[in-house]
């Protein structure tokens, strides 16, 4: 590791401490305390790992992986408990797909055109243009 990058202006810094079980980003151990999760040692070290493998990824989608490598690491979540979020999540999101499906269409049967419906929804013409039964 290159000592030297920890001292650039805006870096975070790592510190050791008996309580964290070796080297943490500061920055996840202030997420670990604003999010009330106590972690033993071993799996303070674990999380360390996981805040690794996601930096850079958007903020929604990086809390949410942190929160459940949090909550698996402290006993809350288990890998079935996961997959159920999981099953409500797809269903949610295939009503969603319906009714963006269902609104497209109206919206083309008023009028509106079949490249910017498309825009608008989130998907591209060709799809649209399936949804209509012109393909």
């Amino acid at each position: 590791m290159n000592m030297n990058a920890l001292h650039r202006p805006g870096a975070i810094a790592l510190t050791t401490t008996r309580r964290w079980g070796g080297y943490m980003n500061g920055e996840a151990k202030v997420w670990l305390v604003e999010h009330d999760i106590e972690l033993d040692p071993a799996a303070t070290k674990r999380f360390a790992n996981v805040w690794r493998d996601v930096a850079g990824v958007d903020d929604h989608i990086r809390d949410t992986a942190l929160l459940a490598a949090a909550r698996y690491l402290a006993g809350e979540a288990t890998p079935a408990s996961v997959g159920k979020t999981l099953a409500r999540a797809r269903s949610r999101v295939a009503a969603q797909w319906v009714a963006a499906k269902v609104v497209a269409k109206l919206a083309v049967g008023d009028g509106a055109a079949e490249a910017a419906t498309a825009r608008e929804v989130g998907v591209d013409r060709m799809a649209l243009r399936r949804w209509l039964g012109k393909r």
